[in-house]
């Protein structure tokens, strides 16, 4: 099946019947809670569709109307609008971009996560007002952080993992289902996913000395970037790929040590370390295999 359109008007009916689509299971939210979950997973592969499918200029049309319909036949559900409907609707333009410029899956499945982190913070100060409670204190009073001097750091961190494995499972979904449209993810490696790692790690090191929350945020990309470029390593060689594991692990124990000895609100600064071992070698087996390319040739 190809995911074209061939006229205005076309696109506009798809837009329509995936604006009704949407609403239906927006509302069906109310009378069944399952219906929050599948909303959560599946939105954003119907959005995703309508950015593959129609014009990225009209997108905008599917998500003011989406967001109106929502106000007008569910506004009693607003948390369910912020929480669920909005943030679902942006990852699945993401994910759109991504397969119509061929961007690689990981790029896709990061910006997922940035989008759900950032929406999900957004909705602190909501819930703040709304409950009259001091949320994150709230949340991690049940993991026994309550009042910890470094406790919105670690919400910081605790919530972009969540984002990343919504984010994740998201994809996986909308990966697997697109496929049956004849698209699919770029997973392709260039040296271009190294520097764009190393840019990270730098950022990580850099925001170490004046907000440790994004610090984390900033690990914890460079530790997605990390672990797809061990992957590309394993695809090109078992025992080097090994060895770039064992070393990387291995430094995990000093970062925690050098942690302990000195200051414990630089800890993204010392487990920064297993990172670049990983782009080390990576860098150094692409040289390798460069010259082994001259040789031959």
């Amino acid at each position: 099946m190809e995911l074209k359109s061939r006229t205005l008007t076309h696109q506009l009916a798809y837009i329509a019947i995936m604006s009704a689509i949407t609403i239906i299971f927006s509302v069906l939210t109310n009378f069944f809670p399952l219906v929050s979950l599948l909303l959560l997973l599946f939105l954003p592969f119907i959005s995703a569709l309508v950015a593959i499918t129609c014009d990225l200029k009209l997108f905008p049309i599917y998500l003011v109307s989406v967001i109106l319909l929502s106000i007008v036949f569910d506004a009693t559900n607003f948390l369910g609008i912020v929480f669920y409907l909005i943030p679902g609707l942006i990852s699945g333009l993401v994910i759109g971009i991504g397969y119509r410029q061929k961007i690689n899956g990981i790029y896709m499945l990061i910006g997922i996560a940035l989008v759900n982190f950032v929406s999900n913070y957004a909705t602190i100060p909501v819930l703040d007002y709304l409950y009259q409670i001091d949320t994150v204190n709230y949340s991690m009073g049940f993991i026994g952080f309550s009042n910890h001097p470094l406790i919105n750091d670690i919400f910081i961190g605790i919530l972009f993992v969540t984002a990343t494995i919504q984010a994740t499972i998201t994809f996986l979904i909308v990966d697997g289902e697109i496929k049956i449209f004849k698209q699919e993810a770029n997973t392709k490696y260039s040296m271009l996913d190294t520097y764009i790692c190393i840019i990270f790690s730098l950022m990580t090191i850099l925001a170490t000395f004046f907000h440790i929350g994004l610090a984390i945020v900033f690990f914890s990309v460079s530790t997605i970037l990390s672990i797809y470029l061990l992957i590309h390593l394993f695809s090109e060689n078992m025992t080097v790929g090994l060895w770039v594991l064992f070393i990387s692990v291995g430094t995990i124990p000093v970062s925690l040590v050098l942690n302990e000895l000195y200051r414990t609100s630089y800890l993204p600064l010392y487990l920064i370390l297993p990172v670049l071992i990983i782009v080390i070698g990576v860098f150094l087996w692409e040289y390798i295999l460069k010259q082994r390319i001259n040789i031959d040739g």
